[in-house]
């Protein structure tokens, strides 16, 4: 009788906590987080196809902007995706490679170095880290990522393997991230994105406006690369050559 007994408390508490799991699943990757285009494109790139991407780019948002991969397939019969977020960090750049490997086999990996000409502030700034990694499925490399980056534990290791952690306060502003929220679940649902990623701002351009001065002198000045990027740099392109 006790061992029946015991064998229903188990199951019940089993059920409770994956219960539990899934709801905060749920919340934390719908709705008690941040949506914005970063989480829009990172979330399009993981449900891809595998192996149907050609030419990967990474980066930060000049790669989201500047090439449209719709275009590039229309034009040229490539497939390519943008899986770059806005204000990257030169200490993403190796998880950035990492994870497009893991969930694809492109022939070719185009890389956007901006991120080691920002001014050295970028790398502890906590939303260019958050644009990344909050939108990475947890998985080894994300866990990589987290234990091995210094700001991030200085922010907190618990917010980034839990991110409800830092998000749950998103209550106070619905109803506004509501259509994010279900534009973000229709596109799992429908299983694609239309635009692979490509977002940039249109703006109309006054020709009449004169917009920079032809009379200023060429500055051809050269500047050195601040000393802690220039060890990132080196030390991803010496990754990137062990990888061929």
């Amino acid at each position: 009788m006790k061992a029946k007994l015991y064998i229903t408390r188990a199951i019940k508490i089993s059920a409770f906590i994956l219960l539990s799991a899934l709801v905060i699943g749920f919340s934390q990757e719908y709705v008690l987080c941040h949506h914005d285009a970063n989480r829009m494109r990172l979330d399009a790139f993981y449900i891809e196809d595998k192996d149907t991407i050609d030419v990967a780019m990474i980066g930060s948002s000049e790669m989201y902007s500047g090439v449209s991969p719709a275009l590039l397939y229309e034009k040229y019969g490539v497939t390519s995706f943008p899986y770059a977020t806005a204000s990257s960090t030169a200490a993403a750049m190796k998880t950035q490679i990492k994870e497009v490997e893991r969930n694809q086999s492109p022939k070719l990996i185009v890389i956007e170095i901006n991120c080691f000409l920002y001014g050295t502030d970028n790398e502890e700034k906590e939303s260019s880290i958050r644009n990344y990694i909050d939108n990475v499925p947890l998985n080894g490399n994300k866990i990589e990522y987290i234990e091995s980056t210094p700001a991030v534990r200085d922010l907190g290791r618990r917010e980034f393997y839990f991110p409800i952690i830092k998000y749950h306060g998103v209550w106070n502003d619905f109803p506004e991230p509501w259509n994010k929220m279900t534009s973000r679940f229709t596109q799992d649902m429908r299983g694609y994105t239309y635009l692979r990623g490509y977002k940039t701002t249109a703006q109309k351009l006054n020709v009449n406006e004169k917009i920079y001065n032809p009379t200023l002198p060429a500055d051809e000045t050269r500047n050195d690369l601040e000393p802690r990027y220039e060890v990132f740099l080196r030390e991803f392109l010496d990754y990137c050559k062990e990888q061929k």
